[in-house]
């Protein structure tokens, strides 16, 4: 019942082009096509096969997309918490090498199908195995980090951390003042 219904759907929502086109190969050898009769130009013209144009309102996702969305819900409940747990939101960081450790909060032990990627300040730090990841050549001043995890084989995001704040200084003697 439902082919049938989609059959006389498919039919009653499609357009036919009845406008003639025409292909030609002008004195350059360029390829042209056009809806007037090239004789006008004396060139040798071929007539192409008209063009069947479906209109269709919606589309419905395609079954790569639909489990994709499947895999991000499974890994949204699998991780519940994934948030940034170092450093803590609005501290401030002091340290003269400019590296700090940013780790998240995962639910038991990283499956080997996801990677963390970290975002300092929107830009991509590096994509590892851990919860855990050095970042170096940090600057002074404020600065936001966030993180996602992500499918292995499909590079898709499955989540997003939400993003904090924090304040690095390289020398602890600005801090004294």
């Amino acid at each position: 019942m439902t082919k049938l219904f989609l059959l006389v759907l498919m039919f009653s929502s499609t357009t036919f082009v009845s406008a003639q086109i025409y292909k030609y190969v002008d004195e350059n050898g360029q390829v042209h096509y056009t809806d007037k009769d090239p004789e006008l130009n004396k060139s040798k013209a071929d007539a192409v096969k008209s063009l069947t144009i479906i209109e269709k309102d919606e589309l419905e996702p395609n079954s790569s997309w639909k489990r994709y969305e499947h895999k991000k819900k499974q890994a949204s409940n699998q991780f519940e918490e994934f948030n940034i747990v170092s450093p803590k939101p609005d501290t401030r960081i002091t340290s003269a090498n400019g590296n700090i450790l940013a780790s998240v909060h995962v639910d038991g032990n990283l499956p080997s199908k996801y990677r963390i990627k970290f975002y300092l300040d929107g830009v991509a730090r590096g994509k590892v195995r851990s919860n855990s990841q050095l970042i170096a050549d940090v600057g002074d001043g404020e600065h936001t980090l966030y993180a996602e995890l992500i499918e292995s084989h499909s590079r898709k995001v499955m989540i997003k951390s939400p993003e904090i704040k924090f304040e690095y200084s390289r020398y602890a003697t600005q801090l004294e003042n």
